[in-house]
């Protein structure tokens, strides 16, 4: 992986990632980008970057999909989203690369090491409202937490505010729909989503 094609203010996270035996993660807005398809990340790069040229989205892109291979490894992290029900709703693409990206995340829940629920709009308010959330753990270090919203992100290793994080992420959790239900409930906004 590559670290320069990384904002400086992502770097450390991106360092401590490597490193994490389990990741909690909330998705406000878009599906979390070590499960994305590379159809679905290059068009959410491209609105977020409405002057790159193609060039530019490829180089991003294929920075951001390196991170990926910590998921293919002897021993990955295991990995727990939850997704906000807008990330769902909200097209990136068209039909069928929203299709194949929820597609995706439902073949990874099938592994041992991915668990994916859904956060309806129902649940209501939450304390994460502002972006999405990652808590990182290390079987040999303390806990820490990232807090990321559409341009700036920041890593917290402080354990009074990690601590706050993760209280904020578990409420999320319980108010989620159950892991087996936000599976069907991931199957049929599939089925609902138009070519």
């Amino acid at each position: 992986m590559h670290l320069e094609s990384f904002p400086a203010w992502s770097r450390r996270f991106m360092e401590l990632e490597q490193l994490a035996s389990y990741m909690r993660k909330y998705s406000a807005g878009l599906f979390p980008g070590l499960w994305q398809t590379a159809e679905y990340g290059k068009a959410a790069l491209r609105l977020g970057r409405p002057r790159a040229g193609v060039e530019e989205v490829e180089r991003v892109w294929a920075a951001r999909e390196s991170r990926q291979d910590i998921l293919a490894r002897d021993l990955p992290p295991h990995v727990w989203v939850v997704l906000d029900e807008a990330v769902v709703r909200r097209q990136i693409g068209d039909g069928s690369v929203m299709r194949r990206q929820i597609e995706h995340v439902l073949n990874l829940g099938d592994g041992l090491n991915a668990v994916v629920q859904v956060l309806p709009f129902s649940a209501g308010g939450h304390g994460a409202m502002g972006g999405s959330v990652t808590l990182l753990d290390f079987l040999d270090a303390p806990r820490a937490a990232y807090v990321e919203g559409s341009v700036s992100g920041q890593l917290l290793e402080s354990p009074d505010r990690v601590h706050e994080i993760a209280l904020t992420y578990d409420l999320l959790q319980a108010a989620a729909l159950p892991p087996e239900e936000s599976r069907q409930w991931l199957r049929c906004a599939m089925k609902e989503i138009r070519t």
